[in-house]
């Protein structure tokens, strides 16, 4: 069954539908201007608040150093009005209050110098940087104080933490080179007189196989150090392993000795680059007799006092030999 409509019913629809949307359109707009007076009329209105207000200390005597942690964070309670409240919270951030710490009246002690500031005289500055209307009745802390020691000065020697894992058939090229070796600290004497070196953040490295090189900051937490990193160079390559026999000389008092055997093998890692400069003339090998007058041993260790610095022995067989004293 299909329905008609005649051109009169849709033109009383179409009225009724405009009609619903002007009422719409009409609570909409008199919601907002309520929304809008209500705002007015709350937030024009004084509100007591706390703001956290920071602290920048300048211009700290360059021959103290402080010792005490002073707050740098002063709870302000005050009375001011919503807009200003809200503007401050939500739209602008709030600039440092900056205490000129060499304008201090200091008092000379033994060991130190100390002074200190009542914060309820920085009402004045922090109401001028706050830039609108308010009362503050409140600040905390009510004081800051300060210690100061004599500032002690030296150079200590710089230890690199390290954890380096190589990859397979890959190890450390002679030693890890670090510049500088010291540096200068300088903080309070009773941390520097006792300080003997100062140590590196830990560098770590899994399956290294490539050359290193960047900056590791000093770690300083009580003291400063100048500079503040060093840098490190880490120079890694490709070993192999080598094999050669060497004949074991050795030390005595002017007697004949005859060893068995009378070479040893020697098992040594080198770089590859390094690989064809290895000959027997490079090493020595050695056993002393003097030992066993001493420890009465049948058999000499076999020690080798001369090896080229760019490999690592890691063998020596047989590590030691008998020997017979010829008379």
């Amino acid at each position: 069954m299909i329905t008609q409509y005649s051109d009169r019913d849709l033109s009383e629809k179409d009225k009724e539908k405009g009609k619903y949307k002007r009422n719409v359109y009409v609570f909409l707009v008199c919601l907002l201007i309520s929304t809008f007076v209500w705002i007015l009329i709350r937030f024009s209105k004084d509100y007591t608040t706390t703001l956290s207000y920071p602290v920048v200390f300048m211009n700290k005597p360059s021959t103290l150093f402080r010792i005490t942690n002073v707050d740098t964070v002063l709870r302000i309670n005050l009375r001011a009005q919503g807009f200003h409240l809200l503007k401050n919270n939500y739209f602008s951030s709030l600039e440092p209050l900056i205490i000129d710490v060499n304008k201090l009246h200091f008092v000379k002690k033994a060991k130190s110098n100390d002074s200190y500031i009542l914060t309820s005289t920085l009402i004045q500055q922090i109401t001028s940087q706050l830039e609108f209307q308010n009362t503050i009745f409140d600040i905390s802390p009510d004081t800051l104080f300060f210690k100061f020691e004599k500032l002690s000065k030296k150079k200590v020697p710089v230890h690199l933490c390290q954890d380096l894992n190589f990859e397979k058939q890959y190890l450390l090229y002679d030693s890890i080179q670090f510049l500088p070796k010291s540096v200068w600290v300088s903080g309070s004497q009773s941390v520097i007189d006792t300080l003997k070196y100062v140590t590196t953040s830990c560098i770590h490295f899994d399956n290294l196989k490539e050359d290193k090189s960047l900056f590791v900051p000093i770690v300083n937490s009580n003291y400063t150090t100048l500079p503040e990193q060093i840098k490190v160079n880490i120079d890694v390559e490709q070993f192999t392993e080598g094999t050669l026999e060497i004949p074991v000389k050795f030390k005595s008092d002017n007697q004949k000795v005859k060893l068995f055997p009378d070479k040893v093998q020697i098992t040594y890692l080198v770089a590859l680059k390094d690989y064809k400069k290895v000959t027997n003339e490079l090493f020595e090998a050695q056993v002393n007799l003097l030992d066993v007058k001493h420890q009465n041993e049948s058999k000499l260790k076999v020690s080798i006092n001369k090896f080229p610095a760019y490999l690592k022995i890691t063998r020596i067989y047989p590590e030691k030999v008998e020997y017979i004293i010829v008379k």
